[in-house]
């Protein structure tokens, strides 16, 4: 926490990384299903610290093993928002972004943490917020193609 987003995204590439996108930030957290939380409808508490299921402040990473999302990824919801890649048009100056800050933080409701419902927060570039944190993200190889072998093909 207290980092501002352009820190987080120069920490990312200094890495061979990046900030993860709104996109793949929601798929790490729902997986392949559409349910609001990783670990689908069942009760938040155990599972994320968010406001009214947590102790009221910062966590140390991995402590809600429970709220795993389906990839097995941690700490989606709750403990600290997340600086994302993907920005909107926003500010003073007509070439102004603002950064979505995903994922919600322990001082948020539980209904923040719906990053998918549109609940997401627009941060400001140099905010340095002790709620607010980041994950990188790396692009995986694409798989190869499949070979077909000159004789495999089906007869007629």
């Amino acid at each position: 926490p207290r980092v501002t987003w352009s820190e987080a995204k120069a920490f990312a590439e200094a890495q061979g990384a990046r900030l993860p996108t709104a996109e793949e930030f929601e798929r790490a957290l729902r997986g392949s299903g559409v349910s609001n939380w990783p670990w689908a409808t069942d009760a938040l508490a155990g599972r994320a610290n968010v406001r009214g299921y947590g102790p009221g402040r910062l966590m140390p990473v991995g402590s809600y093993p429970k709220g795993e999302s389906p990839f097995g990824v941690r700490d989606l919801v709750g403990n600290v928002a997340e600086w994302s890649a993907t920005t909107l048009p926003g500010g003073r100056s007509p070439l102004s972004i603002r950064p979505l800050v995903l994922g919600g933080s322990f001082r948020d409701p539980p209904e923040a943490s719906l990053t998918w419902r549109g609940t997401r927060t627009r941060g400001d570039t140099g905010a340095r917020r002790g709620w607010v944190g980041f994950r990188l993200a790396k692009d995986v190889p694409a798989l190869p193609e499949p070979s077909v072998s000159a004789g495999s093909g089906a007869k007629r």
